[in-house]
């Protein structure tokens, strides 16, 4: 993989194909309406410092806008603990917008990183295509998009219920519910956004791979359960220990 250069993969060049060759924001707007062509493009010119940085800034505002309202969340959680010292538990109460955006985008660009360390064996190792990790990780700031567009969309959602419960999905349905519930909080985070993007990036995994796009979003959706089941563990780990009660479902 490591000796691949930025040129590959090597598809025949057509008449005019250096002239009509889109530009990182063509590319950038083409996932939104294009995906195919737009990967098809970016597959052939790896740009990702500009989507990278646009994923840090957007990650970054999006965590502190919604600050204050998981800051909520947070202190509803904990105040049921047994154990959290009182004094601690009002700190909670207070929101740092930003730290939140500091934090915030550091752990999107980091998310994309293991996505992407992720998504490699099981093209690479698995599927047995071949690519560069530019590419791959290139496709997983791409296709985060959807996401941070969902969260952008959800931020007046939030300030009109002053709360962090809302969804673009079937959580919505489980009005009584919150992050204490193992099931709600998978469907919270799996939202139609969400979905959007795993499809989203598969096309572009499919695209790199010279893959089927099937095997391009099952691998986008494999390793999306797979962090996701991971971050929610940690989250019933946290809780258990500071004895939160937690539900299955």
């Amino acid at each position: 993989m490591g000796s691949q250069s930025d040129s590959y993969p090597t598809e025949p060049a057509v008449a005019g194909q250096e002239a009509a060759e889109k530009s990182i924001w063509q590319v950038i707007a083409g996932i939104f309406s294009s995906p195919a062509a737009a990967f098809a493009s970016f597959d052939r010119k790896p740009q990702i410092i500009i989507p990278l940085i646009i994923v840090l800034l957007v990650g970054g505002l999006n965590s502190a806008l919604m600050a204050p309202y998981m800051a909520d969340t947070q202190y509803e959680l904990m105040k049921t603990s047994p154990i959290m010292p009182a004094q601690q538990l009002e700190q909670m109460k207070e929101p740092h917008p930003v730290r939140a955006a500091v934090l915030g985008g550091v752990f999107v660009v980091l998310g994309t990183v293991v996505t992407a360390l992720l998504i490699w064996p099981i093209g690479t190792f698995i599927f047995g295509g071949s690519t560069t990790f530019k590419r791959i990780w290139g496709v997983a700031i791409l296709g985060s998009f959807m996401m941070h567009l969902g969260n952008l969309v959800k931020i007046p959602l939030m300030m009109a219920k002053s709360s962090a419960y809302v969804s673009f999905g079937l959580a919505a349905l489980f009005p009584g519910k919150d992050f204490t519930s193992l099931v709600y909080t998978f469907l919270y985070y799996m939202d139609g956004f969400a979905v959007w993007s795993l499809v989203i990036s598969g096309i572009g995994y499919a695209a790199i791979y010279k893959f089927t796009r099937g095997k391009g979003i099952f691998m986008s959706g494999a390793v999306f359960v797979v962090l996701s089941i991971f971050m929610i563990a940690l989250s019933a780990v946290g809780m258990s220990f500071a004895q939160i009660k937690i539900s299955f479902f």
